[in-house]
């Protein structure tokens, strides 16, 4: 853990310097893979950033944007299907517990093929209504 806390307190991931992160992945078993969540489990270090009772990250913002193969509810979690969406859990609470002023999640379903390229259209204007917002 040392040399990981050593990195980051470099700013070897670059997520201190940043004033908007974004990650993006396919939802794997309703939830993010396994890759992205070591990496959110490795920056989120005490002293580093989060401390109790601080915004560390103030005034950053994060974007996760996932694609799926199922319908999933992206404004609650419960254990009755379509709720099972755990990206948008945990990325709302790690983003809020490092103390970002913003976390914002956007999916979509790719799983019928004739909806497919309706769904990646309505992603991407939200994607663009987004940054509209964060950059005027």
């Amino acid at each position: 853990m040392t040399v990981i806390r050593e990195f980051l307190a470099n700013d070897g991931f670059g997520l201190k310097k940043a004033d908007i992160l974004v990650m993006a992945f396919p939802m794997h078993n309703f939830g993010i893979p396994a890759l992205a969540k070591a990496w959110m489990d490795a920056v989120i270090l005490k002293g580093e950033t989060f401390e109790m009772g601080q915004k560390m990250m103030k005034g950053k913002k994060a974007l996760t944007i996932f694609t799926s193969g199922g319908f999933y509810s992206e404004d609650k979690f419960n254990f009755d299907y379509p709720n099972w969406n755990t990206i948008a859990l945990l990325a709302k609470v790690n983003f809020t517990f490092m103390g970002f002023d913003e976390s914002e999640i956007i999916g979509t379903s790719l799983r019928d093929e004739k909806t497919r390229e309706e769904n990646l259209e309505k992603m991407q204007q939200e994607i663009h209504k987004l940054v509209k917002k964060w950059y005027e």
